[in-house]
């Protein structure tokens, strides 16, 4: 599995590879992925601490025929 990374003109968000479920009333709603921000591109990059939680909702939450019909 390669990492996902988001460039900026800065640095990059990297994914940690942990990505935990959000569960409510026992079923699964939604994923919530980690990420960690270097400052600076190759051997300069340094952690800066920073971290974001980027959340998706879960595909059974929104049926696909729901999605098409609004389009």
């Amino acid at each position: 599995m390669q990492q996902q990374v988001q460039t900026t003109p800065t640095g990059q968000w990297k994914a940690t590879r942990e990505v935990d479920e959000v569960i409510h009333e026992g079923k699964i709603v939604g994923l919530k992925k980690f990420f960690v921000f270097d400052k600076g591109n190759g051997p300069t990059e340094s952690r800066t601490g920073w971290l974001m939680h980027e959340y998706s909702v879960h595909h059974s939450i929104i049926p696909i025929h729901k999605v098409k019909n609004n389009l």
